[in-house]
């Protein structure tokens, strides 16, 4: 059996075969994904969803590449327009998300009362959607969230004086997530959600 030249232990992979990038990177760009089926319908669902300002939810086990979709559904999302306020669930309670949620609108987080950072919230995704930018709050790792953000998750896109949503959410997780959702306490939400999609495992 031939053996590896010693010079040629160790040698990193791009060097190794004369590469001009990194093979299976983690940080491919949105615009270089693979277009599959589910990737083109999902998007074009959210483009929709985003217009009517209605709620998405998609699930699928893990490595099944929801996260990957979502990526390039915000990345879609962005140079159609909307300001995307991209999120990665944890185990939280209301409180926290909404802290999350006042960091990606870059505003100045207080021990504020929840009512209160509720309305800053409202106040910045109003003033984002009169410039022209609707915002839209994507949730990867949703079914970490604890139920009482799900509980809870459509009074910070509530505008009863407009009639419609502030924003879109967009919701992406594994199973669990669906049995959150269909909670009774979610209906709220649930009531402004267009049906959502599952995504099979990768074989």
């Amino acid at each position: 059996m031939k053996q590896a030249r010693p010079e040629l232990i160790n040698v990193p992979l791009m060097q190794y075969f004369s590469l001009k990038r990194e093979p299976f990177s983690d940080n491919i760009k949105a615009t270089e994904l693979c277009e599959l089926p589910s990737v083109k319908e999902i998007s074009s669902i959210v483009e929709m969803v985003c217009m009517n300002h209605c709620h998405f939810a998609f699930t699928g086990p893990t490595g099944s590449g929801k996260s990957t979709i979502l990526r390039y559904v915000c990345d879609r999302q962005e140079r159609l327009g909307s300001r995307v306020l991209m999120i990665n669930g944890g185990d939280w309670g209301f409180g926290e998300f909404l802290r999350q949620v006042m960091e990606r609108l870059s505003i100045d987080y207080r021990s504020y009362h929840p009512s209160t950072m509720i309305r800053l919230i409202q106040v910045q995704m109003a003033k984002s959607e009169e410039d022209g930018h609707p915002v839209l709050l994507a949730l990867d790792e949703a079914d970490k969230l604890r139920n009482e953000v799900f509980h809870q998750l459509h009074l910070i896109v509530s505008a009863p004086e407009k009639g419609a949503s502030l924003a879109s959410i967009l919701v992406c997780g594994q199973d669990a997530l669906a049995d959150k959702l269909t909670n009774p306490m979610a209906m709220p939400l649930r009531s402004r959600m267009y049906p959502g999609y599952y995504i099979p495992s990768i074989n």
